[in-house]
């Protein structure tokens, strides 16, 4: 061996043990960010009460603990190791360290945020020494610091930049975790940047959410996904709540049916809801008819300001799986009317153990008037605990379940105030259906007939794509409840459903009639369908799409099958399937088959889906 040649495989022994050095860190550090995502973000929620949903598995401690050793580690390495790490140029053309050159903005990423994160621990801690209720100490908060939001708001902005120049496909080898990083953060890139935006703005939104320029009235609409309806189910319950200054001036939550007096509405209800459920009337509590949250929350202020005359500024829509989410991350509340202490795994079973007395079943009034009791008395106990005053522990818990709430649809928003709208349906935090530019794809079902059914019904389906754009989309039905023979009538659970043939009523325990909706690249054309018990209809388009629908009854123990045939626009035969979520919708399966490559088989829960080839 030549002098220059041991020379350079000195230099280079040396370079590689340096980058071994830094690079071994770099992973750990790379493993610690992607768990601290996956717990703050990865937010698969149950469609069932039996198990918690994966946003809260770990506790928030956890969570910062692992952020805070992932940020010294990595200032650490950005400090230390900064002569070294012009070698991870060359390192990323030895195998399996694809990728390398790069880790030094993975790690300006990193500490970006970790700057973010100092700055809103601070905020946290001033928070929690502000006197006065938790809407009073953050509008303070936010008139008092408003340039340390806004340097927050520059270091989430810096680090997207840098994330933006990434390529998570270079990461290879033993640097594959880095490339995950960078996956999970492109995933969560909608939502940091709306926490980006209303940092920078933070004291204009947060004065117009919590009135800081005069009373802010809103609609909070309890759906019950346990009945379906387009945006989340049935709302079983309807609060109004005033924000004044910061503080809570009025809060009335109640059984919807306790406000029919006051919000029958003039304007007849949709065709479907007239000829399927026997409708001659319209009501609040049915009003969520529209699959886009928007179309329905304009039509609920529209309900409300006719009939009361107030004016609403926001309709928030939230259903179980987020009533679920806020009790676990407080650990429960004390409601003395539920019998005590009560937990997300208790609180449905405590309801319906009340709702379900002899007393309380004797006639429509009694029901409701106590659901509505109930219904009050764990609501301000949730809201006295999680909004009013709020143990400073437990913020970062309530602050993640709400987030996982809004980014799986079980919490809905809708703002009257321009602002607001956009800074939420940049988030996706609206139920909007957007048009998308290409394939799409959205079941969405809705109970026509009367009970909690959805629990036992299970979906699933087949789409096939040919090489032509013809497409066949197969949707299985099966509705699991086994009826007792010779049983008591479960009001709950009920079954009743109008036989629109004949014209009547008829009851069959856990029988369910669904209106089932599908939307579809406009200009898609539907050549055949098959299945539904009655004519597949055209609607009216949301968000652009093509919507079609037509009811289906599945009895007890039995199982349907309906078929929807049709031919795709040419622009997008080759494009990747977007399917939608429904928001509190039953979680199924979708089996896809494109003209070329192995069936890609999703679960469609709360989250929408891109389907790509293969």
């Amino acid at each position: 061996m030549t002098a220059r040649a041991r020379w350079s495989f000195a230099v280079a022994a040396i370079a590689m043990v340096a980058i071994l050095g830094a690079a071994m860190p770099a992973m750990q550090i790379a493993r610690d960010i992607r768990t601290v995502l996956v717990l703050a973000g990865d937010a698969r929620v149950a469609t069932r009460q039996d198990r918690p949903p994966a946003c809260l598995r770990s506790t928030g401690s956890d969570a910062i603990g692992g952020v805070g050793e992932a940020c010294q580690a990595v200032g650490r390495l950005r400090t230390t190791g900064q002569p070294l790490l012009f070698l991870l140029g060359p390192l990323g053309l030895v195998p399996g360290f694809g990728g390398a050159d790069q880790i030094p903005a993975l790690l300006d990423v990193t500490l970006a945020f970790c700057r973010a994160a100092s700055i809103g621990q601070s905020l946290v801690r001033d928070l929690d020494a502000t006197p006065g209720s938790s809407g009073e100490r953050v509008l303070a908060l936010t008139s008092r610091r408003w340039s340390d939001l806004r340097s927050l708001a520059d270091e989430l902005d810096g680090a997207l930049e840098i994330e933006s120049r990434l390529d998570e496909r270079r990461f290879a080898g033993t640097l594959a975790p880095a490339g995950s990083v960078v996956r999970r953060l492109r995933a969560l890139r909608p939502s940091i940047e709306t926490a980006r935006d209303a940092a920078r703005d933070a004291e204009a939104i947060v004065g117009e959410a919590l009135g800081a320029n005069g009373p802010r009235t809103y609609l909070i609409l309890g759906q019950n996904n346990e009945e379906l309806r387009a945006t989340g189910g049935f709302i079983g319950t309807i609060g109004v709540m005033t924000v004044d200054r910061g503080r809570i001036v009025r809060s009335d939550f109640r059984s919807s049916y306790d406000w029919d007096g006051a919000t029958e509405y003039a304007q007849l209800p949709p065709a479907p809801l007239m000829q399927y459920m026997g409708f001659a009337r319209w009501y609040l509590r049915d009003a969520n008819w529209w699959i886009d949250y928007q179309e329905s929350a304009r039509e609920i202020r529209r309900f409300w300001s006719e009939s009361q005359g107030d004016t609403i500024h926001g309709v928030i829509a939230v259903d179980r799986g987020a009533l679920d989410l806020v009790l676990a991350a407080l650990g429960g509340v004390d409601v003395p009317e539920l019998g005590g202490f009560v937990t997300a795994a208790q609180a449905t079973e405590s309801l319906d153990r009340q709702r379900r007395q002899i007393a309380v079943q004797r006639n429509h009034a009694a029901y409701h008037e106590t659901k509505t009791a109930l219904l009050n008395a764990l609501s301000k106990a949730i809201m006295a605990r999680a909004l009013l005053t709020p143990p400073v522990d437990a913020l970062p818990a309530i602050a993640a379940s709400l987030i996982c709430g809004l980014e799986t649809k079980h919490i809905l928003l809708n703002f009257a105030h321009p602002e607001m709208a956009a800074l939420i349906s940049g988030a996706g935090w609206d139920g909007r259906v957007a048009a998308w530019p290409g394939d799409v794809l959205a079941i969405v079902d809705t109970s026509v007939s009367y009970g909690k059914t959805a629990p036992y019904l299970r979906k699933s389906g087949v789409y096939r794509r040919a090489q032509d754009g013809n497409v066949t989309l197969t949707v299985r039905y099966e509705n699991g409840f086994t009826p007792v023979p010779g049983g008591q009538w479960d009001p709950l659970i009920d079954g009743t459903f109008f036989d629109w043939r004949a014209g009547v009523f008829r009851r069959v325990q856990g029988a369910w009639v669904g209106f089932v909706r599908i939307l579809l690249p406009p200009d898609t054309t539907v050549d055949a369908w098959s299945g539904w018990d009655d004519r597949v209809t055209r609607l009216p388009d949301e968000g652009g799409l093509l919507t079609v629908g037509g009811p289906i009854l599945v009895y007890p123990g039995e199982a349907r099958l309906v078929t929807l045939s049709y031919r795709l626009p040419p622009e997008v035969r080759a494009s990747p399937l977007k399917v939608l979520a429904q928001a509190g919708g039953i979680a199924y399966s979708l089996h896809v088959l494109y003209p070329s490559g192995p069936a890609a088989h999703h679960t469609i829960e709360d989250r929408d889906v891109v389907v790509t080839a293969g």
